[in-house]
């Protein structure tokens, strides 16, 4: 089927043809019909350009791994209904972010760490850290945390929690192997 078929196509005899098919001009005119509205959708929670793409990038993607589950209905609906989710999903995972991290910078500042140590040496350390490792790390230590917990907390993925911990042990380790090695 080339592009000039599929745009006399309805949206939903485009949206089942592509799910029984998998017929790549039935997804690129898709894509054309509803890329600049979704991105618009997506921009008005958002109000960023670059997030705005990755969330409409994203609801095509689920729209392809939804497969032959989505062979019917209203296609236009159900990308805006994926789109508004994806958004306010991540607008909700950043300002979260950005408030624990506000929060971490204000105990930092007010108290140093909240660890076992009050050491300034460590509230040096872990300020060379990435903000998702240092949060963790914080929550986990100083807040004593379980990984669950601190997913719900920060909005990452239980995953994502046990990587950033991981990552952040590690690279704790080797800038404070390097502090002592200068003297510091």
């Amino acid at each position: 089927m080339n592009g000039s078929d599929t745009r006399d196509l309805s949206d939903e005899q485009l949206a089942t043809r592509f799910a029984e098919t998998r017929d790549d001009a039935c997804f690129e005119e898709i894509v054309r019909r509803y890329q600049g509205k979704l991105r618009a959708g997506a921009f008005a929670v958002l109000g960023d350009r670059g997030l705005a793409e990755d969330v409409t990038q994203r609801s095509f993607l689920r729209l392809i791994m939804a497969g032959d589950r989505f062979s019917e209905g209203n296609l236009g609906g159900w990308l805006y209904r994926v789109t508004r989710n994806l958004a306010f999903n991540l607008y909700v995972q950043r300002k979260r972010r950005g408030t624990l991290e506000e929060q971490f910078a204000g105990e930092t500042r007010r108290n140093g760490l909240s660890t076992p140590t009050s050491d300034s040496r460590v509230a040096e350390v872990m300020a060379e850290l990435p903000a998702p490792q240092r949060i963790c790390l914080n929550l986990f230590f100083g807040s004593e945390l379980t990984y669950k917990s601190i997913a719900q907390e920060t909005g990452f993925s239980l995953k994502e929690v046990k990587t950033h911990l991981q990552n952040g042990r590690r690279n704790f380790k080797q800038h404070w192997g390097k502090r002592e090695r200068n003297g510091g």
